[in-house]
């Protein structure tokens, strides 16, 4: 498995790969466990996705990693924007 942070990190990852509709299956089944707390089953399921795309020459979807600079930006912008949306008249 990749060192993603967390299961749903990794099945989002996998949503957005193009899957063979087998392992698509496999993916929702997977999404399925994680949504009712069987981590182990799911984490089992996401496993066997990820050999089957090695097998099969799939390359999984990673997002593009952001840099720090833009990420500082971005948190920013999302500050202001709260913050115009505050009354401070009170």
């Amino acid at each position: 498995m990749f060192n993603y942070t967390s299961l749903d990190d990794h099945i989002y990852c996998l949503q957005r790969t193009p899957l063979p509709a087998q392992l698509s299956i496999d993916l929702i089944r997977a999404d399925t466990f994680y949504l009712q707390d069987k981590d182990d089953e799911c984490r089992q399921i996401l496993g066997e996705i990820e050999q089957k795309c090695a097998e099969l020459n799939i390359k999984i979807y990673r997002p593009m990693p952001i840099s720090f600079k833009a990420a500082d930006w971005y948190r920013q912008q999302a500050l202001e924007a709260y913050q115009t949306q505050i009354d401070w008249s009170e």
